[in-house]
């Protein structure tokens, strides 16, 4: 069977080259949702961008969006951000509008360093936002003071846009914390960051629940709890979560041999990989793979 080929772009309709944006003001580009999607009639198909990191703000409209195979429907302002190799589509009804922002990594480099960021630069996040709060007026704030900034170049313009790309995330940021906030509750989301940080670096590493809650200087218990809680699962689901999504993007969009795939993750035993995968996917790696062959990098 030929596989299926999700095309990777810089900005969406323009295939990746090497210096992938036209603009050079500190590497950030932004178009309103209407013109961004105007030339494919308000629907973009599924795409990836390999070294972007894009964040969508709808403030009013209505729009679908698929992020790695989940539909999300949305109806009520909100922000959504796309780190890179994710494959994603939208699709914006009529009277939609808002902003996409996109970022090349050499200026999310300069936020990236604090690791309170790094859950926005590994995983997709969906943001509602109240049209009252105060993070939403200061989040649209920003987003327009890029716009004149950009609108009216100067030699301070690449700074500016750097600290003006810094505050966005801590807004964000406040914005994920006012949604997370319970009772006594409020250092949740520093500690789940945390914990999402190291487990990016480390998920291959197959460390047990106690190592995490060590170097997190917590308990286990604690983890379970706030993972309970704030995300329904415990937090070795996460973990195994996490290593399964890895799992499934390297079947499907590489060419690499199964076994190659499981000492990558960690595994030593392919068997044991195999009947990992088929526990949490309820099928094998080679019947995933069958189904879901993209095929676009080579091993």
């Amino acid at each position: 069977m030929k596989p299926k080929t999700v095309p990777s772009y810089a900005l969406y309709g323009t295939e990746a080259i090497s210096d992938p944006l036209v603009d050079s003001a500190g590497f950030l580009h932004i178009e309103t949702l209407a013109i961004s999607s105007r030339p494919f009639a308000g629907r973009i198909k599924a795409h990836r961008h390999r070294d972007l990191f894009q964040i969508l703000l709808l403030q009013k409209g209505e729009a679908q969006v698929e992020v790695d195979g989940s539909l999300l429907h949305l109806t009520q302002p909100t922000v959504i951000t796309l780190p890179p190799g994710y494959i994603h589509s939208f699709e914006f009804y009529e009277g939609t509008d808002g902003f996409i922002i996109t970022l090349a990594l050499p200026l999310m480099a300069q936020t990236n360093s604090d690791s309170r960021f790094s859950f926005m630069a590994m995983d997709p996040q969906v943001i509602p936002l109240s049209q009252q709060s105060h993070a939403t007026h200061q989040i649209e704030s920003l987003i327009e003071m890029m716009v004149v900034e950009l609108r009216e170049p100067d030699s301070w313009r690449t700074e500016m846009c750097g600290y003006l790309v810094r505050a966005l995330l801590i807004w964000l940021q406040r914005a994920t914390q006012d949604l997370d906030k319970s009772g006594s509750d409020q250092n949740f989301s520093a500690l789940l960051n945390d914990f999402r940080h190291l487990l990016e670096l480390n998920f291959t590493a197959h460390l047990s629940l106690s190592d995490y809650a060590q170097r997190l200087q917590t308990s286990v218990a604690t983890l379970n709890r706030h993972c309970r809680r704030h995300l329904g699962i415990s937090a070795q689901t996460l973990v195994h979560q996490r290593v399964n999504q890895e799992a499934r993007r390297r079947l499907s969009f590489t060419q690499r041999s199964l076994e190659q795939v499981a000492t990558e993750l960690g595994f030593e035993d392919p068997a044991y990989f195999s009947r990992f995968f088929k526990r949490l996917n309820n099928q094998t790696p080679s019947q995933f793979r069958r189904a879901n062959n993209f095929g676009t990098e080579r091993s």
